[in-house]
């Protein structure tokens, strides 16, 4: 059962969708990059942050299903009154899957021998 404090963070996800007009992916594919910038000093673990903003976003109609998410990268920000989340949705294009990732590509040799 989710916490009081998490349904009010997916209300307020929800109302922030719907009063500012944020696209709807559907189905696409998505990179998400996420800055959390903590409200004070405390330590936080920034991986337990990630499921609660996609399952949030999710709820709110701007994906069909975090599974959609292809390409996630989450930062540390700098502290900020109150705390804040910075956040970057972009469709990934359908013909990226068929390209090679530069770590599995084979390296260039070069040189004199």
């Amino acid at each position: 059962m989710l916490s009081k404090a998490g349904r009010e963070y997916k209300r307020a996800i929800a109302e922030f969708v719907s009063e500012n007009n944020v696209p709807k992916y559907g189905e696409s594919k998505l990179k998400i990059t996420m800055i959390l910038q903590p409200k004070d000093k405390r330590k936080i673990d920034i991986d337990n942050r990630i499921k609660c903003v996609l399952d949030s976003l999710q709820e709110a109609g701007v994906f069909d299903d975090d599974f959609q998410v292809d390409e996630l990268h989450v930062l540390r920000g700098e502290q900020v009154k109150g705390g804040r989340l910075l956040l970057t949705i972009e469709e990934i294009e359908n013909d990226r899957a068929s390209t090679t990732h530069p770590s599995s590509a084979e390296p260039e040799v070069s040189g004199k021998g």
